[in-house]
């Protein structure tokens, strides 16, 4: 696979236009890329190849038109696969861009072939893929082995015992460059999110939900201890009154008042007296 020195792909990313380096790290074409792939029966090797090489294309180390020959060589794959793969790649990704990409087209001349993942060029550079660029080389922080012992205090600075070091370690985010499973072409690897757990603790002292619930609804019911009582609103409607002092006694009997009758005439024998 061809290799870019990594100050040429620095100088060209600093230089490529704002359009270009957002295909580079877009989804929507790194989706489409896969899909063109998958539909050729390609393995994931050959794929993340193919994608490498686009790269290339779009910030300009190779051109267009040259991208079928170069998958045909790199894949060792017949010219007919690679003119078709080569032909979905230009219609679907790189026709929109092509003018771009033609203007900032500059061939490496340090270009060389990768014989391993980390193996330097004959001219002393040190040379990357882009989708190595921005990572940072891991260093082994140093260690100071001192002799046993407690150090004597300098004149002028107190005495510190033990003092606990932090480290603080800046975290930058790398250039996720064009090769899978990092930048826009990346496609494995990626962790669905996960749904929180939500705990809900009830307070001390508190029923649970399920208690407080009740079935129906209960009438209230007023008992008043004397026949004095205040109503609750002008509104409500009488309640029942049970009075405790005569409750169980029997209701005192009310007679009916008799109707008066007028006084009749007196019948004697024959004679009617009209005097009354």
């Amino acid at each position: 696979m061809i290799t870019i020195p990594q100050q040429q792909i620095i100088e060209r990313w600093n230089d490529l236009p704002e359009n270009l380096k957002n295909v580079v790290f877009s989804e929507y074409y790194g989706d489409i890329l896969w899909r063109v792939c998958e539909n050729q029966h390609l393995s994931e090797e050959k794929i993340k190849k193919i994608a490498t090489l686009v790269g290339y294309v779009v910030v300009g180390f190779l051109l267009p038109d040259d991208l079928a020959q170069e998958i045909k060589d790199h894949l060792g794959i017949n010219p007919e696969l690679a003119k078709t793969i080569s032909g979905e790649i230009d219609k679907k990704i790189l026709e929109p861009i092509k003018n771009d990409v033609v203007n900032v087209y500059s061939p490496s001349t340090e270009a060389t072939e990768l014989i391993s993942g980390t193996k330097k060029a004959e001219t002393g550079l040190e040379v990357i893929t882009l989708g190595t660029i921005g990572q940072e080389k891991e260093t082994l922080p140093k260690v100071t082995i001192k002799p046993g012992g407690q150090e004597l205090p300098t004149e002028g600075k107190p005495l510190i015992i033990h003092q606990e070091e932090t480290l603080t370690e800046e975290r930058k985010e790398p250039f996720k460059g064009l090769e899978p499973p990092f930048g826009f072409f990346g496609k494995e690897g990626e962790a669905a999110p996960s749904e929180p757990v939500k705990v809900k603790v009830e307070g001390l002292g508190e029923k649970p939900a399920a208690a407080k619930a009740k079935a129906g609804k209960e009438e209230k019911r007023v008992v008043h201890y004397s026949e004095l009582r205040t109503p609750l609103t002008p509104f409500q409607k009488q309640e029942e009154i049970i009075n405790l002092e005569t409750f169980g006694r029997k209701p005192p009997e009310v007679k009916a008042p008799m109707p008066e009758t007028k006084p009749q005439p007196k019948i004697e024998g024959n004679i009617v007296d009209l005097s009354e």
